[in-house]
């Protein structure tokens, strides 16, 4: 299995594909996950202690405060295991895939996981695509659909894309 999602929906497919790496005495762990044998994040925050107020203006609600039950201030460990760049490593293929001028998860986050992801031993590809936005990277209809295609069937594979697409 491939878990997809765009936007928060990236989130929690990042945050299900890591599920194994929720600490034991967590509510939220689960004994036996998913079998998933990658993942792809279309633009998707991946990790939620950054951004916040970011996130909450453009959604125009408590997107992250609201999910989690608070700020990472009151609420550290809900934080910590529900942030995929705190799971690490998340031991499938991964592929994040974002628009070159994205206005809800900004590059630098993704840039920062994608470094962090292979210290920690896991293998991602970045995809950026130009001249799209946010709500295109996950259209059938717009130009980064075959590229996204080509990343699940590549996952599917248990392989990341080839870098040239």
């Amino acid at each position: 299995m491939v878990l997809v999602g765009h936007s928060a929906g990236g989130h929690l497919a990042m945050w299900a594909a890591a599920l194994a790496r929720v600490p034991v005495a967590s509510a939220i762990h689960f004994e036996d996950p998913l079998p998933v044998r990658g993942v792809l994040d279309l633009a998707g925050p991946l990790d939620l202690t950054a951004n916040i107020a970011g996130y909450e203006r453009l959604c125009r609600d408590t997107v992250t405060t609201g999910l989690l039950g608070g700020t990472p201030a009151v609420v550290r460990e809900r934080y910590s295991q529900a942030s995929p760049i705190h799971l690490l490593p998340v031991g499938v293929p991964q592929v994040i895939v974002m628009d070159e001028h994205e206005d809800f998860v900004p590059r630098a986050f993704a840039e920062a996981y994608t470094r962090a992801a292979p210290q920690a031993g896991d293998h991602l590809q970045l995809i950026v695509v130009p001249r799209v936005g946010h709500f295109e990277i996950a259209s059938p209809r717009a130009s980064p659909w075959p590229q996204v295609l080509s990343a699940i069937q590549s996952l599917l594979d248990g392989q990341l894309p080839p870098e040239n697409q």
